[in-house]
C-alpha cells in the first residue's frame, strides 16, 4: 500500500487507519492493531509539525506492506529528522510543568514498534517501523542514518 498524504489531521488520521487495516493479514490482535494506529499516528504528527510545520501542502508519503508476520512501514517527509534519539521522558518533570508535555512520540514508537529507523538523505526523511504480532518487551532499539548527499 502507499498513499501520497497533504500535512493534515484529518489526512493523516485516515492513513494511520489504513495502515491498521493491514495488521489482520499479519495475525495481530485487537489490541496490536491498536498499537500500530498510535505508533503510526505518532510518525505522521512528528512529520507534519516538526518537518512541515504545519504547511498542508507539503506532502508525506506512507507505505505500508505486510511480510509474514511482520508489518513494515515508511513515511517519508520533507524534514530533516530527529538530530538524535531522545531519551526516555521523565513523567515526573513533565506531570509538574519542569519539562513539555511534549515529546512522546518517539519514545511511544519505541513503546509500541519492534525497531524503529530514521534515515536522512538527499530526499528528505524517512521513519522506518517494523511491528511483529506481539508487543515488544522492551524499547525497540532506533537508530539515525544519514546518507551522503548525491
Amino acid at each position: 500500500m502507499e498513499i501520497a498524504l497533504r500535512s493534515d489531521e484529518d489526512e493523516i488520521c485516515r492513513a494511520a487507519e489504513a495502515v491498521e487495516s493491514l495488521c489482520p493479514t499479519a495475525g495481530f490482535s485487537r489490541q496490536r492493531c491498536e498499537d500500530v494506529r498510535v505508533a503510526v499516528l505518532e510518525a505522521l504528527s512528528n512529520a507534519m509539525t516538526h518537518a512541515h510545520g504545519s504547511r498542508s501542502e507539503v506532502p508525506i508519503l506512507v507505505r505500508a506492506a505486510v511480510a509474514g508476520t511482520s508489518l513494515l512501514v515508511e513515511i517519508r517527509d520533507h524534514g530533516s529528522g530527529p538530530p538524535l534519539i531522545p531519551p526516555e521522558p521523565n513523567l515526573a518533570k513533565k506531570l509538574t510543568g519542569a519539562e513539555t508535555p511534549r515529546g512522546w512520540g518517539i519514545h511511544l514508537m519505541r513503546m509500541l514498534a519492534s525497531e524503529v529507523e530514521f534515515r536522512v538523505d538527499h530526499r528528505g526523511h524517512t521513519v522506518r517501523l517494523r511491528f511483529e504480532a506481539a508487543r515488544p518487551a522492551a524499547l525497540a532499539p532506533a537508530s539515525i542514518r544519514s546518507e551522503p548527499a548525491v
